[in-house]
């Protein structure tokens, strides 16, 4: 989303959080459908272990995985304790950047450009 204020969540009877965990349900849906997965999410808010559970049940659901066979394990985890999760940070953060055609930052635009040197784009 280029810019989140521009989001109307009372259209959708939803607040902010829910919208997070919805985007994070139409992200997973197509990459968990093709393999077994444990699911990891930076700490976001107190509710969070609620709506990480509600998201395992829908994806779940989603892929007919009613005995949780094929997503083992959804959890919360602090990214500052996870490396794979800082780089997974990091990754989104870039990508986000050149994508909403942000420029303030030489030491983001250079990352921009290493990531998509490296990638071949």
């Amino acid at each position: 989303i280029p810019n989140k204020s521009s989001l109307n969540h009372e259209v959708f009877d939803q607040t902010h959080d829910d919208w997070y965990y919805k985007m994070y349900y139409y992200m997973l849906k197509p990459v968990i459908s093709q393999i077994d997965t444990h699911i990891y999410i930076d700490i976001k808010d107190t509710n969070g272990a609620k709506k990480v559970h509600k998201l395992k049940e829908y994806l779940s659901n989603s892929i007919h995985d009613f005995y949780g066979e094929r997503i083992t394990k959804a959890q919360l985890i602090r990214s500052e304790e996870s490396q794979i999760l800082q780089l997974v940070d990091l990754l989104i953060g870039a990508i986000g950047y050149e994508n909403r055609d942000l420029d303030q930052s030489d030491s983001k635009l250079k990352l921009v450009e290493l990531i998509k040197r490296r990638s071949g784009s």
